[in-house]
């Protein structure tokens, strides 16, 4: 990650919900949804024209297996609620505590003939709603069958892992 950006999707909604109360802080562009974000100076970002309410923040880490493979570190995604925005004022969130993430490597066979499958959508998503996350980890399989779930919350102590069956049929 190259100094004065972050590879996260930052973005504001408005909760409750009206028009016009969504908006995603400056980044630069690209062609994944989730873009390195511009910080200024001090290193914040600045989310540009909300419009008066409440918010919830979210930090929305990307989390490829290319990331982890050139060096980089996965992330817990975060979520920040009830943000007050006034019109004319800064809305300051304070220091927002990222947690380095776990990985969760798999390989998906058929079990009839053992041979790997490949494109299978998996997720994980903590069992017992153990967490308050909003963004499940998400990996498809490869030619060889190998998946890896990025962005785990280690505090988090069981994940139930499947697959998206009925995205598994549009490939």
């Amino acid at each position: 990650m190259n100094r004065g950006t972050v590879e996260f999707r930052i973005e504001a909604r408005a909760n409750p919900w009206f028009q016009g109360g969504l908006s995603a802080a400056a980044a630069e562009r690209c062609a994944s949804g989730v873009c390195p974000v511009l910080l200024d100076a001090n290193n914040q970002f600045v989310i540009e024209g909300l419009l008066p309410g409440t918010y919830d923040v979210n930090f929305v880490s990307r989390n490829e297996s290319a990331d982890s493979s050139a060096g980089g570190v996965h992330l817990v995604s975060a979520f920040v609620p009830g943000v007050m925005v006034s019109e004319g004022r800064t809305a300051e969130l304070g220091t927002v505590a990222l947690v380095a993430a776990s990985q969760l490597r798999g390989k998906v066979t058929d079990a009839a003939s053992g041979l790997p499958l490949a494109n299978i959508p998996m997720t994980a998503s903590p069992s017992n709603r153990q967490a308050a996350t909003r963004d499940l980890p998400y990996a498809v399989t490869d030619k060889d069958g190998d998946y890896v779930l990025g962005g785990l919350d280690p505090k988090v102590r069981y994940y139930d892992v499947d697959y998206d069956w009925a995205e598994y049929l549009l490939y």
